[in-house]
């Protein structure tokens, strides 16, 4: 199985006992889309949004037999194909600061 990170940065992937099992370099390709917000109504003087996507993806290859994309999860949420994923329950170190996730997930 290919792994293929369509991110700007290394991700480190875990198993569920926290066992780092690979980590994933950026591949030079980013796969984005091109969002707008667009007001929707005001509660309590806090203006609520619905996010947009307004253009096709961008960076993002055509489907590929036996590869998995890893993409944002904001991503994924809008392009729901079978080899897209999205880095799983975040690891955090004492800091705080995210190191990896626990597998991936759709």
């Amino acid at each position: 199985m290919n792994i293929i990170n369509l991110t700007n940065h290394e991700i480190n992937i875990y198993n569920q006992r926290k066992d780092l099992v690979m980590s994933v370099s950026a591949s030079g390709l980013e796969a984005r889309i091109i969002t707008k917000y667009h007001l929707i109504n005001i509660v309590d003087r806090i203006p609520l949004f619905k996010l947009i996507v307004t253009e096709e993806p961008i960076g993002l290859p055509d489907e590929k037999e036996d590869t998995i994309f890893i993409v944002s999860g904001i991503f994924r949420a809008f392009y729901d194909r079978k080899d897209l994923y999205q880095p799983g329950e975040i690891i955090r170190n004492n800091n705080g600061q995210p190191i990896g996730c626990i597998g991936l997930s759709r």
